[in-house]
């Protein structure tokens, strides 16, 4: 399932806007981190199913047109690359029907500026 989604999101690759104003890279990091088992994880403990995650993560670049700022931190290491961290949200319907709200963790640096960094479902 994992295999599946990373060849199917490569194709998707690219900078991506909302409506915040945000534009954000979508790149081989991004799915990497998207399809970890540490971002499953969390969508595991959130009460979702592992194709429900992989379900999003497909749609994360379309997700993310629609997300919403929930909140701008500082970086937890304190990195001078690091300008920002945001968190955003998008709510949505699963092919199943049932509500679900995508979070995503957006890193800004100084060097790239905005990337998708990781996605997890909550209720």
């Amino acid at each position: 399932m994992r295999e599946k989604t990373v060849k199917a999101v490569k194709k998707k690759m690219g900078d991506y806007s909302n409506g915040n104003g945000i534009t954000a890279h979508f790149n081989s990091r991004s799915i990497k981190k998207m399809t970890s088992d540490k971002a499953l994880n969390k969508s595991l403990e959130n009460g979702f199913t592992k194709s429900q995650h992989f379900e999003t993560v497909s749609r994360a670049p379309n997700l993310f047109k629609t997300s919403k700022l929930v909140s701008v931190q500082k970086d937890k290491n304190d990195s001078d690359n690091v300008l920002s961290i945001k968190r955003l949200s998008a709510d949505f319907k699963l092919k199943s029907g049932k509500k679900a709200t995508a979070y995503f963790t957006v890193k800004e640096t100084k060097q790239n500026g905005h990337t998708l960094y990781s996605i997890e479902l909550k209720k």
